[in-house]
């Protein structure tokens, strides 16, 4: 492997931890999707406009709030999925567990 080989592979590699690493934070990956979401959208809406074709902009119409949906319903799942992963419960030494729930 030659240095400027090797010099490729150790940026793609820092390139590659440096994503990762911004993926692994919730709100970087909730821009990507909205970026994703809006960009898709506008493509599409500006594609059926130049087309003129009413029922494909019906189609879009039908499949933007679909997606719409589709969106909401990842962000409710992705919320309750970080409930559960946090813990907010204390844990405390020395008092013996009751199996009742106050």
């Amino acid at each position: 492997m030659t240095v400027k080989q090797a010099e490729m592979h150790q940026l793609e590699q820092l390139v590659q931890d440096r994503v990762k690493e911004l993926l692994s934070f919730k709100d970087i990956v909730n821009v990507i999707v909205e970026a994703i979401t809006g960009a898709v959208s506008e493509a599409v809406i500006r594609e059926l406009k130049e087309t003129g074709d009413e029922q494909t902009q019906e189609d879009l119409r039908k499949t933007e709030e679909s997606l719409r949906e589709a969106k909401h319903e990842h962000f409710l799942a992705q919320d309750e999925l970080e409930q559960y992963q946090r813990r907010s419960n204390l844990r405390v030494f020395g008092i013996p567990e009751s199996k009742k729930k106050i």
